[in-house]
């Protein structure tokens, strides 16, 4: 986020105890962002943090995984009611 230097800014002043500074500064470290850069994204963007393009894969991922269970679950309940249901032909 360079400004250039004939632009117009504004200094904001605020305290913070101890504990927030520290998150402050590692969660900016983190996304390779000034404590600036960071305080800025997270307004501009209303977000919590920034979401890394490793952090989405991975969700992407995880929610791909979960989808294949959530189908391998269903084919395993058609069988078992399928089973239940020739027994029961059966035994009327």
């Amino acid at each position: 986020m360079a400004r250039s230097k004939g632009e117009n800014t504004l200094r904001k002043h605020f305290k913070l105890t101890e504990e927030t500074a520290r998150i402050l500064t590692e969660c900016s470290k983190a996304e390779n962002m000034n404590e600036s850069e960071y305080i800025r994204y997270l307004l501009l963007n209303q977000s919590e943090r920034p979401q890394s393009k490793e952090l989405g894969l991975e969700i992407m991922r995880l929610r791909n995984e979960i989808n294949q269970i959530g189908v391998n679950v269903n084919r395993i309940v058609k069988i078992v009611i399928s089973i239940y249901i020739g027994k029961m032909i059966k035994w009327n």
